[in-house]
């Protein structure tokens, strides 16, 4: 929905001022759309590979890795915070398992 509000920029703009309104969305604030769209954008992948029917336990650590990987590489403050905020999130609900699981796929690591 954010990438269709920001493809619509042109357009909202000239409405506001065929409505009259004093309500105008700067330059910074438009800046800021683009870096939450884009800081948005390996979520929506993530999720998308998440939710497919042949989706596992190792599909989603792989996936959370890419994610991960993905937010630290963009070097915006919201990607940081978000990257930040996943890893704890995903510290807290860790198992055993997980680990076992990813050591059977892969013993060398």
């Amino acid at each position: 929905m954010i990438e269709r509000f920001h493809k619509l920029k042109v357009c909202i703009d000239k409405a506001f001022i065929d409505i009259g309104s004093d309500t105008t969305f700067s330059d910074l604030e438009w800046s800021t759309i683009k870096d939450l769209i884009e800081s948005l954008q390996p979520f929506k992948l993530a999720v998308e590979a998440l939710c497919r029917r042949d989706s596992t336990l190792l599909t989603a650590e792989t996936t959370l890795k890419f994610l991960l990987e993905k937010l630290v590489t963009q070097d915006k403050m919201l990607s940081a915070e978000l990257s930040e905020t996943l890893r704890v999130r995903i510290k807290e609900r860790r198992t055993v398992v997980t680990g076992i699981l990813i050591y059977l796929q892969n013993p060398k690591i």
